[in-house]
């Protein structure tokens, strides 16, 4: 319930530590935690999208082409309220990590061409210690908002 859609009458006769409690309950930030060691990872072969500047190898002109490669998948579940990842933390990079969110899980997908397990790996690494560190950004500016009030 908003401010606003509160009863006139029933907001003037509350004691103000009794709104600010109810408020701050009713309103609280649930910040994602994600949760990585159930984490699932998938992979598969397809058509990945380059760009050839200097024809270096993709068979002809320059431009733009599709050739074959590795799609990885990583599927995070995390607990929270999902619509936190849309928020923009007070700190934050211009290159944010791009990600898709399905029935309570993160995904994040990399796809590249000669890819090794380790640069695989460094690269979801880095994606979701980027996440989670937004997330506690967003987390730590919740709490000192409702350490103001509460």
């Amino acid at each position: 319930m908003s401010v606003d859609s509160y009863d006139a009458d029933r907001l003037l006769n509350t004691p103000t530590a009794d709104l600010v409690r109810y408020f701050v309950e009713h309103h609280q930030l649930d910040v994602p935690s994600l949760h990585r060691e159930q984490a699932l990872a998938d992979q598969r072969e397809g058509p990945v999208f380059v760009v050839d500047h200097f024809s270096k190898d993709y068979g002809g002109g320059r431009g733009h082409r599709e050739i074959m490669g590795t799609h990885v998948e990583l599927t995070i579940p995390f607990s929270g309220d999902a619509r936190m990842f849309q928020v923009r933390p007070t700190t934050f990079d211009t290159g944010p990590p791009r990600a898709a969110l399905s029935n309570g899980c993160l995904i994040i997908r990399v796809v590249g061409r000669e890819m090794t397990t380790e640069g695989v790996q460094k690269e979801l690494d880095g994606m979701l210690d980027r996440v989670e560190l937004s997330m506690t950004t967003i987390g730590d500016a919740g709490f000192r908002v409702s350490r103001q009030f509460g």
